[in-house]
Protein backbone atom coordinates (compact mmCIF):
# COMPACT_ATOMS: atom_id res chain seq x y z
CA UNK A 1 0.00 0.00 0.00
CA UNK A 2 2.91 2.36 0.72
CA UNK A 3 4.72 1.49 -2.63
CA UNK A 4 1.50 2.13 -4.93
CA UNK A 5 0.38 4.89 -2.48
CA UNK A 6 -3.15 3.74 -1.38
CA UNK A 7 -4.77 4.26 1.34
CA UNK A 8 -7.60 0.97 0.52
CA UNK A 9 -7.11 -2.60 -0.51
CA UNK A 10 -9.53 -4.76 -1.90
CA UNK A 11 -9.75 -8.62 -1.03
CA UNK A 12 -10.87 -10.64 -3.71
CA UNK A 13 -11.42 -14.62 -4.28
CA UNK A 14 -10.06 -16.21 -7.39
CA UNK A 15 -13.29 -14.93 -9.02
CA UNK A 16 -12.63 -11.36 -8.14
CA UNK A 17 -15.45 -11.31 -5.97
CA UNK A 18 -15.23 -9.04 -3.17
CA UNK A 19 -14.58 -10.20 -0.04
CA UNK A 20 -13.11 -7.21 1.90
CA UNK A 21 -11.56 -4.11 2.05
CA UNK A 22 -8.30 -3.17 4.26
CA UNK A 23 -7.97 0.58 4.83
CA UNK A 24 -4.82 2.25 6.10
CA UNK A 25 -6.42 2.33 9.31
CA UNK A 26 -5.97 -1.01 10.00
CA UNK A 27 -2.70 -1.48 9.14
CA UNK A 28 -1.51 1.08 11.27
CA UNK A 29 -3.86 -0.42 13.96
CA UNK A 30 -2.99 -3.84 13.57
CA UNK A 31 0.92 -2.58 13.89
CA UNK A 32 0.03 -1.10 16.74
CA UNK A 33 -2.10 -4.23 18.56
CA UNK A 34 1.03 -6.41 17.95
CA UNK A 35 3.76 -3.80 19.23
CA UNK A 36 1.69 -3.69 22.55
CA UNK A 37 1.55 -7.15 22.44
CA UNK A 38 4.55 -7.51 21.35
CA UNK A 39 4.07 -10.56 19.24
CA UNK A 40 6.02 -12.09 16.59
CA UNK A 41 2.87 -13.86 14.84
CA UNK A 42 1.96 -12.72 11.28
CA UNK A 43 -1.53 -11.59 10.54
CA UNK A 44 -3.00 -12.16 6.91
CA UNK A 45 -5.11 -10.26 4.86
CA UNK A 46 -8.21 -12.21 5.67
CA UNK A 47 -7.51 -11.25 9.81
CA UNK A 48 -7.17 -7.38 9.09
CA UNK A 49 -9.98 -6.95 6.19
CA UNK A 50 -13.52 -5.39 7.34
CA UNK A 51 -15.88 -7.90 5.88
CA UNK A 52 -19.30 -5.74 6.27
CA UNK A 53 -18.94 -3.42 3.35
CA UNK A 54 -21.18 -0.57 1.06
CA UNK A 55 -20.79 -0.91 -2.17
CA UNK A 56 -22.02 0.49 -5.31
CA UNK A 57 -22.68 -0.54 -8.68
CA UNK A 58 -20.61 1.32 -11.87
CA UNK A 59 -23.99 2.76 -13.08
CA UNK A 60 -25.01 4.55 -9.36
CA UNK A 61 -25.61 8.23 -9.22
CA UNK A 62 -22.36 9.62 -7.69
CA UNK A 63 -24.01 12.03 -5.59
CA UNK A 64 -25.85 9.00 -3.65
CA UNK A 65 -22.65 7.52 -3.60
CA UNK A 66 -20.96 10.54 -1.98
CA UNK A 67 -23.42 11.11 0.21
CA UNK A 68 -23.53 7.65 1.54
CA UNK A 69 -19.53 8.14 2.41
CA UNK A 70 -20.34 11.15 3.87
CA UNK A 71 -22.53 9.99 6.74
CA UNK A 72 -21.09 6.57 7.06
CA UNK A 73 -17.90 8.17 7.35
CA UNK A 74 -15.99 5.60 4.35
CA UNK A 75 -13.33 7.04 2.52
CA UNK A 76 -13.98 4.98 0.01
CA UNK A 77 -16.43 3.01 -1.51
CA UNK A 78 -16.08 -0.54 -3.77
CA UNK A 79 -17.71 -0.69 -6.91
CA UNK A 80 -18.87 -4.18 -8.15
CA UNK A 81 -20.78 -5.97 -10.56
CA UNK A 82 -23.91 -8.04 -10.13
CA UNK A 83 -21.98 -11.29 -9.45
CA UNK A 84 -19.99 -8.80 -6.50
CA UNK A 85 -17.27 -8.46 -8.96
CA UNK A 86 -14.69 -5.87 -8.29
CA UNK A 87 -15.03 -3.51 -11.18
CA UNK A 88 -13.23 -0.76 -9.53
CA UNK A 89 -13.20 1.80 -5.96
CA UNK A 90 -13.94 5.53 -5.91
CA UNK A 91 -12.62 7.04 -3.14
CA UNK A 92 -12.62 10.83 -1.42
CA UNK A 93 -9.57 11.49 -3.68
CA UNK A 94 -11.63 10.96 -6.59
CA UNK A 95 -14.68 13.32 -5.35
CA UNK A 96 -12.19 16.09 -5.27
CA UNK A 97 -10.78 15.75 -8.39
CA UNK A 98 -13.81 15.35 -10.16
CA UNK A 99 -14.60 19.05 -7.97
CA UNK A 100 -11.20 20.39 -9.00
CA UNK A 101 -11.87 19.82 -13.17
CA UNK A 102 -15.61 20.66 -13.41
CA UNK A 103 -15.36 24.08 -10.87
CA UNK A 104 -13.80 27.39 -11.83
CA UNK A 105 -12.16 29.34 -9.58
CA UNK A 106 -12.81 33.17 -8.53
CA UNK A 107 -10.17 33.40 -6.55
CA UNK A 108 -6.67 31.66 -6.41
CA UNK A 109 -5.89 29.76 -3.23
CA UNK A 110 -3.10 30.86 -0.85
CA UNK A 111 -0.86 28.85 0.57
CA UNK A 112 0.26 30.06 4.03
CA UNK A 113 2.96 27.36 4.94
Amino acid sequence: MQQLRVRHMPVVDERRRLRGLISHRDIITAHFMVTVAESGEERNAGQLMTRELDTTAADACLHCVAGLMFERKRGCMPVVDKEQRLVGILTEADFVRAFRDAAACIHQPTSDA
